[in-house]
This record gives C-alpha cells, sequence and structure tokens, in this order.
C-alpha cells in the first residue's frame, strides 16, 4: 500500500513539473536503497522508461516509413509480413536496449549518474538516455 502511494504521489507530481521532478539524483537514491518499496518504484520507474524510448523510437522510425515521401516510395510495395521484420532491425539498432532487463538497466543508471555528477541535478529522462547510449549502443 505504501509502494502505492508514493507511486500515486510520483505520478501526480511528475505531470505537473514534468522533467523537473523527478532528479536522476533522486532515482539514484531510489534504485540504490535496501527497501523493496524503493526497489519496486525504481524498476516501475526504469521499465516505462524503457518500454515508453522503444515505443517512441518505433513510432518515429514508422513516421519515416509513412511520411517521408520518398522513404514510402521506396518501401510501399513490400508486404507486410516482409516489411515487420526490417522495422524491427531499425528500431533495435536504434534503442540497442530491447533485449536488457529493467533490472540491469536500474543498476547501469546508478552507475552512470555516480560516475557523471553533472547529470544528477537534471531529470532523469536525460542521464537515462545518456546511460542507454553509453552503456548499450557503444558502436
Amino acid at each position: 500500500m505504501k509502494m502505492l502511494l508514493v507511486l500515486c504521489c510520483l505520478l501526480v507530481t511528475a505531470s505537473a513539473y514534468a522533467d523537473s521532478t523527478l532528479r536522476a539524483a533522486d532515482l539514484q537514491t531510489i534504485c540504490t536503497s535496501k527497501s523493496e518499496d524503493d526497489h519496486s518504484i525504481c524498476i516501475l520507474v526504469v521499465k516505462a522508461y524503457k518500454d515508453g524510448f522503444i515505443e517512441g523510437v518505433a513510432n518515429g522510425a514508422m513516421g519515416v516509413y509513412k511520411n517521408d515521401v520518398e522513404v514510402f516510395q521506396a518501401v510501399k510495395d513490400i508486404k507486410a509480413k516482409d516489411f515487420g521484420p526490417r522495422l524491427n532491425k531499425v528500431v533495435s539498432l536504434s534503442t540497442c536496449i530491447q533485449n536488457v532487463q529493467a533490472e540491469d538497466l536500474a543498476k547501469a543508471f546508478s552507475v552512470y549518474v555516480a560516475q557523471n555528477p553533472s547529470v544528477q541535478s537534471g531529470p532523469y529522462r536525460t542521464a537515462m538516455f545518456r546511460t542507454i547510449e553509453a552503456t548499450y549502443c557503444k558502436k
């Protein structure tokens, strides 16, 4: 029950203040806490970010195929069953985290924030994106 109350407060507050509410250092504190409730909240926030990130990239990639006339002309005759793997590959290469567990991403986030003090006072979303780039999207 306590976890649900804390989560509701986080979500209500986050919607009112967007990125200024949950700072990277705050999420790091939650994620490194020994409390089981804090751990659950951490994983929920990280999983929600991860799912939203992947969905956003997929929608963006699909938007390019639908809305860019030149790209659309190149793919318009491809059957949906053949197009799916192509889109999945683009999304996978663009997100780098489709096969990363939320638990592992939370740990990587905590390490990244600890090692990069300049992101601690900023929004967790910025630090999460930088964590993903630095940890999972290395070329």
